[in-house]
Formats: structure tokens, C-alpha cells, sequence
């Protein structure tokens, strides 16, 4: 039996396979957003024509998964221009842990 292991990388708030360092998008402006119950991700697409995911069930607590979401339907709703934060190197372009606006 073969047993994969990884090394986790502890980004400020998210745990990553890859060592790099948290990365920034540009500003973008969301268009819409949904959580996929099934997949636990939460899927925004952006006015840079990006689709831009989150893994929930990687974050550090339900209740960050859950202040996540609410500040992207506000931020959403308000159409107030955020920049998308991905963990461990990867590109902010296609994934995101958290948003800053």
C-alpha cells in the first residue's frame, strides 16, 4: 500500500502544499459568485473575465469559510474593487484564500 504525504506550508491564515509566498491580483471588480455545496468551493467570476476558486474545506475554520462568503456578497453587492490573496505561490488569478478590499 503506497502512502502520499506532503509538506504543509502555514501561510498567514491558510495551509498550503507549496512554499511560496502569499500573492496579490490586481483590482478586480466581482460579477457573481456561488458556493458549490458538493465540491465545498466557492467559485467568483470577476470582471478580468477570471474564475477565481476557494477550496473551503482548506481554510482554517468553518467560520472563517463563513466570514469569507459574507464579505464577498457585500463586497459583491457594493461593487467595491478587491484584490484576491492565494497561499503558498499559486496564482491569484485562478485561486484564492481570502479578499481585501
Amino acid at each position: 500500500m503506497a502512502v502520499t504525504s506532503a509538506v504543509f506550508k502555514k501561510s498567514a491564515n491558510f495551509t498550503t502544499t507549496r512554499g511560496g509566498n502569499d500573492r496579490r491580483s490586481l483590482s478586480v471588480t466581482m460579477t457573481s459568485a456561488h458556493y458549490d455545496k458538493d465540491k465545498q468551493t466557492i467559485r467568483v467570476l470577476c470582471d478580468d473575465g477570471n474564475a477565481r476558486e476557494c477550496r473551503v474545506e482548506r481554510l482554517p475554520s468553518v467560520g472563517h469559510g463563513r466570514n469569507l462568503w459574507k464579505k464577498i456578497q457585500e463586497l459583491g453587492a457594493s461593487e467595491t474593487p478587491v484584490k484576491f490573496v492565494s497561499a503558498g505561490g499559486f496564482d491569484p488569478n485562478r485561486w484564492f484564500y481570502t479578499i481585501e478590499a
